[in-house]
């Protein structure tokens, strides 16, 4: 019999990692989200479930998604050095979770880190890269369906101290409504 994890699109892709140590034992876990914001923590060798929460989501107007519904759809990243996992969601709000339990990582915001300025234009589809001697994220933003006057940007973002050190904004000329940038 087959088992879904969930009926909505997955965009990002799942990451795997192994021996993550958590309740006096070590698991290989596989990271999974849906556009929905859905994520999972699932156990690599069982398929079971091992923690999923429910983050932020954005309701635009475009329909690149079946219920204009966006969630996660940037590949997480997983820092073993702090055990952290970092995601954003659709609302805009990187998270950095504990990867064994699913709890918002010690010292991080518990309401996250707004990362995206305008949720209802700009949206992070790349996955997270982290440069890990210097503890700075960049977190790159795009439009939906390119509407409306939106401007991308990357976010540089201090892990340590979960804050914004800089951002890179893209200059765009005036384009139509349509063409996004």
């Amino acid at each position: 019999a087959s088992k879904y994890l969930t009926t909505e699109p997955i965009l990002a892709n799942n990451i795997w990692v192994s021996s993550i140590a958590g309740g006096g034992a070590y698991v290989d876990l596989l990271f999974a989200a849906d556009n929905h914001a859905d994520l999972y923590a699932l156990d690599a060798q069982t398929g079971a479930t091992v923690w999923s929460k429910t983050l932020g989501v954005e309701h635009a107007t475009c329909t690149d998604m079946p219920d204009e519904t966006f969630g996660i759809t940037g590949t997480p990243l997983f820092d073993r050095a702090t055990g952290r996992l970092y995601v954003v969601d659709g609302a805009g709000i990187l998270w950095a979770l504990n990867a064994a339990s699913g709890a918002v990582a010690s010292g991080w915001p518990s309401a996250g880190l707004k990362v995206v300025t305008n949720a209802a234009l700009d949206h992070v589809y790349g996955g997270l890269n982290l440069d890990a001697v210097h503890g700075i994220m960049p977190v790159p933003t795009a439009s939906y369906c390119d509407d409306g006057h939106w401007t991308g940007s990357l976010n540089f973002v201090n892990v340590n101290s979960a804050t914004i050190v800089d951002t890179f904004v893209f200059a765009t000329p005036p384009y139509p409504a349509n063409w996004g940038g």
